[in-house]
């Protein structure tokens, strides 16, 4: 969906320019966002969008509940939209954290859905985490159908803190692409071919200063 509206050109998943927001936040309890860019009519490959996006949630210690939707137009699409809609939760108990999200992203006849299921368990000094992500496509890009293109992502990850602010860290994450699909981990070699899996590893010092 994201080629389908903005080719190779800059997409508002990363940036949007020329942009207004409004954000509300508390300690606990509601928090929300609106987000404005009205495209100055420029073009796609400038990052000049016409946006719109509103983010909802409800954050407390324990849990946490949120929902946002943006929808973008540029030179590119006309008058067709890019919709991104993203739902995510967080439940949070004793030294465990268990975090889902849900993501689609659909323009024209293309889809993109997204879902998330992670945990993290802290053991004193150390934290380990664990995540699984798939992805699911469906519609058609032009004449391609994408429907067989899905892909899943399992990852592992350690963390063991040092300091208040300085930590080793470990991570390996794979992903089984079907179909034609491409995805890789970030950092990963690029020209992958349609099917095939990707994989990488990690080991890391991280000093927050």
């Amino acid at each position: 969906p994201i080629r389908s509206a903005f080719s190779t050109s800059p997409n508002t998943t990363v940036r949007s320019s020329n942009s207004v927001q409004w954000l509300y936040t508390q300690k606990e309890g509601l928090d929300a966002g609106l987000m404005l860019a009205l495209g100055e009519g420029g073009s796609a490959a400038n990052g000049q969008h016409k946006l719109r996006g509103l983010r909802l949630g409800w954050d407390t210690a324990a849990w946490a509940v949120s929902a946002a939707e943006t929808r973008t137009q540029n030179n590119l699409t006309g008058t067709q939209v890019l919709r991104d809609r993203s739902f995510g939760a967080r439940l949070s108990t004793g030294n465990l954290r268990l975090s889902a999200a849900w993501r689609k992203l659909s323009f024209a006849s293309a889809t993109q859905t997204n879902s998330l299921l992670g945990a993290s368990w802290v053991m004193g000094a150390t934290e380990l985490k664990a995540s699984w992500v798939r992805a699911d496509m469906a519609g058609t890009m032009g004449t391609t159908a994408l429907g067989a293109n899905d892909a899943t992502q399992v990852a592992l990850g350690v963390v063991h803190n040092l300091s208040r602010r300085t930590g080793l860290y470990a991570t390996t994450s794979r992903v089984g692409n079907k179909g034609a699909a491409t995805f890789n981990v970030p950092g990963g070699a690029s020209g992958l071919a349609g099917g095939k899996a990707s994989s990488g590893t990690e080991l890391g010092l991280r000093h927050t200063f």
